[in-house]
């Protein structure tokens, strides 16, 4: 912008020898009644005294802009350095002063949700302690929400907690995890959902989380709006490439758990309802008799 600035003023170094000629070139149309006769006389005088004003200001002119450039660079380091952290200061002063620098007041609050089919059922604010909370007699996902301020990013995001049970949960502290999956896709009915446990809204990577059946059929329903399926009867194969760049494929009887520096996939049969657990870092199976048994051994 400041060689632009340059430019344009000179111009008006070069022009005026420009303009000079021109009016030259004018007062002989007005003052010369011969002035036919005399057009290339004048105009070869124009012609040699604007190449040698041009000759005469063009080093001047190149020295001067040079000149302006060095100027203004060492002016503008000086002040980054001496001046302008103390602009800064006093321009944050003044917004503090008048309020326009305050950060939100915000109070973080919980509300706790119990869904069926990916539909809730009963969402309440949570006044009370998880274990006070009342059970609907049929749901089969539960969800505690942390509605949140992170100043950091300046967004509102929502912190969430999920599993199949309430009882399952016996910490609220809402620790996000270290690992983030590198990719998660559904395919289900042909199609192929991209699935997002992180985002600016909303973050599903909350140590203790557990993502199965009921957790993708509320995502599919309740976040990305998706009517289309059979919800009854859900089936679907899970894509997941890992943080370890591991890729996984699961179905709708696997469930993923979320925890501080790696994450665990429970299997369930269909037959035997017995379960083979496998951990990511060692990758060794396990069976289990009972479901809710494998969980509690998970606390």
């Amino acid at each position: 912008m400041f060689i632009y600035i340059c430019l344009f003023l000179g111009s008006f170094v070069i022009l005026p020898p420009l303009w000079f000629t021109i009016l030259m070139l004018v007062d002989n149309v007005i003052s010369d009644d011969k002035y036919l006769d005399s057009y290339e006389k004048i105009l070869n005088t124009v012609i040699v005294n604007y190449n040698k004003m041009s000759l005469m200001l063009k080093p001047k002119l190149q020295i001067a802009s040079y000149n302006c450039i060095y100027y203004f660079s060492l002016a503008q380091i000086k002040f980054n350095i001496y001046l302008q952290p103390y602009i800064h200061q006093l321009f944050e002063n003044v917004l503090t002063y008048i309020g326009y620098n305050e950060e939100p007041q915000f109070t973080p609050y919980i509300t706790v949700s119990f869904e069926k089919n990916g539909l809730p059922i009963e969402t309440n604010l949570l006044k009370q302690e998880v274990a006070d909370i009342l059970e609907p007699d049929d749901y089969d996902l539960f969800t505690l929400s942390l509605h949140d301020y992170e100043p950091k990013d300046n967004i509102y995001i929502d912190k969430h907690l999920c599993s199949s049970k309430k009882s399952l949960i016996t910490s609220i502290d809402f620790v996000e995890s270290s690992i983030k999956f590198l990719n998660v896709v559904l395919k289900c009915n042909g199609n192929e959902y991209e699935i997002k446990l992180k985002d600016n809204e909303d973050n599903f990577y909350i140590i203790g989380s557990v993502f199965n059946s009921a957790f993708f059929k509320s995502y599919l329903r309740s976040k990305m709006r998706i009517e289309n399926i059979d919800y009854e009867n859900f089936k679907y194969i899970l894509h997941l490439l890992d943080h370890n760049v591991n890729s996984v494929e699961l179905n709708e009887l696997d469930s993923i758990i979320i925890k501080q520096d790696s994450y665990e996939i429970v299997k369930l049969t269909n037959t035997t309802n017995d379960e083979n657990t496998t951990n990511n870092e060692n990758k060794s199976d396990a069976l289990s008799d009972n479901f809710e048994d494998e969980f509690d051994k998970l606390e």
